[in-house]
């Protein structure tokens, strides 16, 4: 957040469209910039890191109850199956990725 939008920048627009948050701005003015710092600390990659791990333990439910239906005497370890619910994650956010620029990039075709 620091990098790229100044935390005054966010201030004034959040008090131009909600007028009676105006008592708040003292409030608001350092809760912003305490999320500015912690953006920009190693906080903000562990945190990333923590978000990650945990969405991978959707892709690690998938995969074992797929298994269970093709293959349920196969087993696989816990390890494994992180690895795999954390490459799912990744591979799912690519897509994402892919088909919002795709889309953005066609729109904008389509408008011109």
């Amino acid at each position: 957040m620091r990098g790229t939008i100044p935390p005054d920048l966010v201030l004034r627009f959040l008090l131009s469209e909600v007028p009676q948050a105006a008592p708040l701005e003292p409030e608001l003015r350092g809760i912003l910039a305490r999320q500015a710092d912690t953006a920009s600390r190693p906080l903000a990659l562990v945190s990333m890191l923590l978000c990650l791990w945990s969405a991978s333990a959707l892709g690690a439910a998938l995969r074992r109850g797929l298994r269970a239906v093709a293959a349920p005497e196969r087993s696989a370890s816990f390890v494994r199956e992180r690895l795999d619910g954390i490459g799912a994650t990744l591979g799912a956010l690519g897509l994402a990725l892919i088909w919002f620029t795709v889309g953005g990039i066609v729109s904008g075709i389509a408008l011109a």
